[in-house]
């Protein structure tokens, strides 16, 4: 039996399980998704993959000539080749299945998921539900998961998570490592209430990868599980009862010392210049001095050299300087989108507030030694 696909939701589901699937799975079944194809469904096929704190459902469109069933070492399957069709020959104990590209085909054995169920991904009775743009749920994860911690641990798991806040009409996302914050709010299309999600970032990047910038997300919050769900994508997420540490009250409340504006183009190509020598052990960061009209980066280190680079700001004032980190000066402007980037500056041992656009800010420590 020979399945036809969509090349681009096939694509899209692989990546964003893919996602999901960890490096060394404690259990065999969290390296492969169920594919079911059900017969008198309006031509579609469902991929669900679930591990522990999460359950991924998506629909696919396709054509096909009977019902299928069986479990997908997804690790197997290369996401890079744009596969048109599944063709599934049955046996007794396990199925052969063909993933077919205009360039190559792979074969493998699957076995048959008899008594293999996964838990329900529909939301059922929920407290409240709130709908977001789908655009605008993707923008706040981008613009904030970099600042995560990159590795959990058990003491500080909860930093290595992406916390997403309903309140006041706005959705805000912000994550942070202790170091660096990033906070970005969209308006809510619709719904209602305060709530809180706290979502791993491994799972964000599975959203990232699940969703279509078009039309809209319902988040429906239910006891420690959030529901994320599109006409196509459905995610159910255990909370897991954490709670975010209380990020608003890092913000400085005085009024700013020292207010700059810049082209933030012209500015990530000056860091990128005089931080040449960042990757070395012994570089201790980059050194921003301003001065009336202008902005002078520079960085030493003894073993490799020192870098430096100059660009034009908006600023009037006395003269000061800061030590950075360029990685996380880098990783905001990379993604930023705005032409200009305002920079709030106060003591020396406070944070560096860094605004592109509406709704979006960056707070960065400077580095002391």
């Amino acid at each position: 039996m020979e399945i036809a696909l969509n090349q681009k939701q096939l694509k899209k589901a692989l990546r964003a399980i893919r996602a999901l699937v960890p490096r060394n799975p404690s259990q065999p079944f969290q390296s492969y998704a169920l594919v079911e194809c059900v017969e008198g469904t309006d031509n579609s096929m469902r991929i669900v993959y679930e591990r522990p704190g999460v359950t991924l459902s998506m629909r696919l469109d396709c054509n096909s000539s009977g019902p299928c069933r069986f479990l997908l070492p997804v690790r197997h399957l290369p996401a890079k080749f744009a596969y048109s069709a599944v063709d599934v020959v049955y046996g007794e104990s396990c199925d052969i299945v063909k993933f077919i590209s205009p360039t190559e085909t792979i074969a493998f054995d699957v076995f048959k998921p008899e008594g293999y169920s996964y838990s329900n991904v529909e939301s059922g009775d929920c407290s409240a539900c709130v709908y977001l743009k789908s655009g605008d749920l993707l923008d706040i994860l981008k613009h904030t998961m970099f600042a995560a911690k990159q590795r959990a641990t058990m003491e500080r798991y909860v930093l290595n998570c992406v916390c997403i806040e309903f309140s006041d009409g706005q959705a805000t996302a912000v994550a942070t490592d202790r170091y660096r914050l990033a906070a970005k709010s969209v308006a809510i299309a619709s719904g209602q209430g305060e709530h809180q999600a706290v979502i791993p970032t491994d799972i964000v990047r599975s959203v990232i990868q699940a969703l279509d910038r078009t039309g809209k997300v319902c988040i429906k919050f239910a006891e420690d599980v959030l529901f994320l769900s599109t006409d196509r994508v459905t995610i159910r997420i255990t909370n897991g009862g954490y709670t975010y540490p209380k990020w608003r009250v890092v913000f400085p409340e005085d009024l700013p010392e020292h207010r700059v504006v810049t082209n933030a183009a012209g500015l990530l190509k000056a860091v990128k210049e005089a931080a040449i020598n960042a990757k070395h052990k012994d570089h201790s960061g980059i050194v921003f001095t301003f001065t009336n009209g202008r902005l002078l980066l520079k960085t030493e280190c003894p073993q490799v050299g020192n870098g430096a680079a100059e660009i034009d700001v908006q600023y009037e004032g006395t003269k000061f300087s800061r030590k950075l980190n360029p990685r996380y000066v880098v990783e905001f402007l990379d993604i930023v989108s705005q032409e200009t980037v305002e920079i709030l500056v106060w003591g020396e041992r406070e944070p560096l507030l860094f605004r592109a656009g509406k709704g979006y800010e960056y707070l960065v420590m400077p580095m002391f030694k």
